[in-house]
């Protein structure tokens, strides 16, 4: 799991990381998409677990391959995941952009990617 080389893309993307942040506390995983025609990353996400809550965490896809379904399979490949290594429900959590694919606000909580 390689989460610090993905902090680059996650930056360019808008998210609310800086590169001198620590890598997130209870990251389990890390995913990446990759483009094998060219070697090259084009998306990336993680899941962390905090106090038996999964969070989906920090999804980001190149500019250039927005809108073609791959950040829906990245969350898909975490939502999975999520739900192998708990057992049961999976916590779920968003920004508007992901709400089609079943995440919601937590209650009187800033959501996390």
């Amino acid at each position: 799991m390689d989460y610090e080389s993905m902090v680059d893309l996650f930056v360019r993307s808008g998210l609310e990381i800086s590169p001198e942040d620590p890598r997130p506390d209870g990251l389990i995983t890390c995913f990446e998409l990759v483009d094998v025609q060219e070697n090259r990353r084009i998306g990336a996400s993680g899941l962390c677990c905090d106090a038996d809550e999964y969070i989906l965490r920090c999804v980001a896809v190149e500019e250039e391959f927005r809108g073609m379904g791959y950040g829906r399979k990245l969350v898909e490949a975490v939502t999975a995941d999520g739900l192998e290594q708990s057992g049961s429900g999976l916590q779920r959590r968003c920004r508007n952009s992901i709400r089609s694919s079943g995440f919601r606000w937590c209650q009187g909580r800033k959501p996390r990617l």
